[in-house]
């Protein structure tokens, strides 16, 4: 968050030197506001991940609930060849 917070500081006080006026308390305001919006994406990009790995602990769907699920193919497998060969 500081790097965000230090970089639209950086950014705001150049401009404010080639205008040729003072850094203000407003000025500061600014540069915080703007650095905490460009921190808003990546950090809500990190909860909506950790999220969606956490409703799957909530979750369960049929194929997950034994395994992986190899072992119930191979016995279908063989279930159908049984009922072929009679």
């Amino acid at each position: 968050m500081l790097i965000y917070l230090d970089s639209a500081m950086k950014e705001l006080k150049e401009q404010r030197e080639k205008e040729g006026r003072p850094f203000t308390s407003d000025d500061l305001y600014a540069a915080i506001m703007s650095g905490a919006v460009e921190r808003v994406r990546p950090k809500m990009m990190t909860v909506a991940g950790h999220h969606g790995g956490l409703a799957t602990d909530h979750v369960e769907p049929r194929h997950w609930r034994g395994g992986d699920g190899a072992h119930r193919r191979a016995d279908d497998r063989g279930q159908k060849q049984r009922r072929r060969n009679g």
